[in-house]
């Protein structure tokens, strides 16, 4: 199965998938991730700037995914976990550089740069933001 690759649409996701970038609404004070055109707080669409995200959290719950998506079948079984951060808000994230047992419902957990997908024939290698056990 062909993969939907788009180098222009690569471009201009690079300033959100290499660094992890989220909303601020300066009228409510409200942190939130993805970036989005409306506040999903007070709904203001005037206010909204792109921040840097805090870049550790705390883990809220976690999966170990078997039954992998097209594209990660090679790492399967792998961790995904949404994670509180610091001060801001929930993400849905893969874990890397782990061992089960480190795993637990409030691990603390720090965001890393990591290959998020092994290119096919149409593709290149994919980097973005993963998080891992904090202090690894």
């Amino acid at each position: 199965m062909m993969q939907n690759f788009s180098p222009s649409k690569n471009w201009r996701m690079q300033k959100v998938k290499y660094r992890l970038r989220g909303g601020y609404c300066s009228k409510c004070k409200s942190l939130f991730f993805p970036v989005k055109i409306y506040c999903p707080i007070c709904h203001s669409g005037k206010n909204i700037k792109d921040k840097d995200l805090p870049t550790k959290g705390k883990i809220l719950s976690w999966s170990l995914i078997h039954a992998a998506p097209v594209g990660f079948e090679e790492i399967a079984p792998y961790p995904v976990a949404l994670v509180k951060l610091d001060g801001g808000p929930i993400v849905f994230t893969q874990i890397t550089d782990y061992t089960v047992k480190d795993i637990k419902i409030g691990t603390r957990v720090e965001a890393v740069f990591r290959r998020l997908a092994t290119p096919g024939e149409a593709t290149i290698i994919k980097y973005g933001i993963k998080f891992r056990p904090a202090g690894w």
